[in-house]
């Protein structure tokens, strides 16, 4: 009897072990690429903040911290929820080259995971943006003339910090356009095949605006493109209907002449045209004095003026 006894409580030991080791090896293994060199805290602009400036921010080059905010957000989520942001953390490789831009609401956000953890850290750094921010940001206005590649080479070995925060093709021409798809809807005994209904229309509509930019590349080079949005969808009076979006990015001096016949022959619709004079690139500073930043940048001819970000005149 003992030894049954003994038999059966090795067996189970040995099936919590097991348990325990499978379990341990399905955790998530904490997400980093290893690649971030700078962490850039700042105000979200999407709600009111109570920063001491609204240009400040925390520049982050701190390896080890580095790492373990990477661990904290990359590769995590938040519940979905209505509230607008009040901050962002920005992880950043180079300049010219963003891994993420986290928003966060210091009043209602949670995340997924390691959600204690996240809220303390960006509770410090709030804080910290509150009372002694270790940078300020300043937007630098570039001529379209100048390629975001010769702004950094004129930086270059400056000791500044830049980073285009806006992306690196905002000098370029943009055109956005529209289609509308519309299919009758049909009489079907099974309702619930009308999901499916909607899905093809929908489908066709982005079938169209892809045949479309694939006509205008025969005429014109498309630096870049925008996702498909679908800014306007309806189901009633007897059609679907689907307007489906993009935006179109052309080198500058392009004459969109050709671009817009062809929308518009194929029942497109053209919509805004940009045609910028100057873009932005962002510096992040220690100084929060506006004309001690331009007395140190006088000298870069590239810049032709200087604003807190995220004033742009």
């Amino acid at each position: 009897m003992k030894t049954r006894t003994k038999i059966i409580l090795t067996f189970t030991s040995l099936t919590l072990i097991v348990g325990l080791l499978f379990a341990f090896s399905r955790q998530r293994i904490p997400f980093t690429t290893g690649k971030t060199k700078y962490i850039v805290v700042k105000n979200a602009f999407f709600n009111r903040s109570n920063i001491y400036k609204p240009n400040a921010a925390l520049l982050i080059t701190d390896t080890k911290e580095i790492t373990d905010n990477e661990r904290l957000f990359l590769d995590n989520k938040t519940y979905g929820h209505a509230c607008g942001y009040h901050y962002a953390i920005q992880f950043w490789v180079s300049p010219d080259d963003q891994i993420d831009d986290i928003p966060f609401n210091q009043e209602c956000e949670e995340f997924l995971r390691s959600n204690s953890k996240m809220q303390s850290k960006m509770k410090g750094y709030i804080k910290q943006l509150e009372a002694k921010p270790t940078h300020y940001i300043y937007n630098l206005q570039i001529p379209v003339t100048i390629e975001p590649k010769d702004i950094l080479k004129a930086f270059d070995n400056s000791g500044l910090h830049l980073f285009f925060m806006d992306g690196v093709s905002n000098h370029h021409t943009t055109l956005g356009f529209t289609y509308l798809q519309t299919t009758p809807i049909k009489e079907l005994v099974d309702r619930s095949k009308w999901q499916g209904e909607q899905d093809d229309n929908a489908k066709d509509a982005t079938k169209k605006i892809n045949e479309i930019v694939d006509s205008i590349m025969t005429v014109a080079t498309i630096i870049e493109q925008s996702e498909i949005s679908f800014p306007m969808q309806s189901f009633g009076g007897g059609t679907i209907d689907h307007q489906a979006a993009i935006s179109l990015k052309f080198k500058n001096g392009t004459d969109l002449k050709q671009v817009k016949e062809i929308i518009e022959r194929n029942n497109g619709e053209v919509g805004d045209e940009n045609n910028p004079q100057h873009y932005y690139v962002q510096l992040v500073d220690t100084s929060d004095n506006l004309e001690n930043v331009r007395e140190r940048l006088k000298n870069y001819r590239q810049v032709t003026n200087i604003y807190e970000y995220p004033k742009r005149k």
